[in-house]
């Protein structure tokens, strides 16, 4: 398996620093880029090419939902890893092109199990079977 291309979207940057040593720890991947904010993220993502993108919620000041189709749009074949403080996902975020969601306080091992059960549901089927209580 090749290493999976990761993108980040989070405007906290701390959290970033400290997810990406853990990531490069425990997965075979590559972060392939970084956005602070919503308006990096919507500039860079026609150039994207990524497998997976992990993206905060809370990035989006306006109308999340709509944002997060837009970037579902942009990104048709990677998989989108929501994060937020919220312990509770929004109840949309399936429609709207999300493939799992897990809250800040999730630790590095089940974010790593979260991106590969993502890769693992990309290689044996195009459907959206729930792998695990993260997988929407």
């Amino acid at each position: 398996m090749s290493k999976l291309r990761i993108f980040i979207a989070d405007d906290q940057e701390l959290y970033i620093a400290g997810l990406v040593p853990m990531l490069q720890s425990e997965l075979e991947c590559s972060i392939v880029g970084v956005a602070h904010s919503a308006d990096e993220l919507m500039l860079r993502l026609p150039a994207l090419q990524v497998d997976i993108l992990i993206l905060e919620l809370e990035i989006f000041g306006g109308p999340r939902l709509d944002q997060i189709r837009r970037v579902h749009h942009c990104l048709p074949d990677s998989k989108i890893l929501v994060v937020s403080r919220s312990s509770r996902p929004e109840g949309l975020l399936t429609i709207a092109g999300v493939h799992a969601y897990l809250t800040k306080r999730a630790g590095v091992r089940e974010i790593a199990h979260a991106l590969k059960a993502l890769t693992v549901d990309s290689q044996e089927s195009t459907s959206r079977g729930k792998l695990s209580a993260m997988l929407l």
